[in-house]
């Protein structure tokens, strides 16, 4: 939703279906949500979009997961 504030948090090589645990590396973006944009999609392609995140302080990019 637009406006809403929280973080974006990155698992960067692994694979999205991999439970988290306890020690991943991750990259946390805190900030606010702007407007979803459409992005082009082609033909039999799954669509997708742009979000912008306005960082609201410093990111984490050396991040560890500490709990699952």
């Amino acid at each position: 939703t637009r406006g809403e504030q929280g973080a974006l948090v990155v698992r960067r090589g692994i694979d999205s279906d991999t439970a988290w645990q306890t020690g991943q590396a991750v990259e946390v973006y805190p900030g606010s949500v702007g407007v979803r944009r459409p992005a082009a999609t082609a033909r039999n392609q799954q669509a997708r979009f742009m979000v912008t995140i306005f960082g609201s302080e410093e990111p984490g990019l050396d991040s560890i997961v500490v709990a699952s």
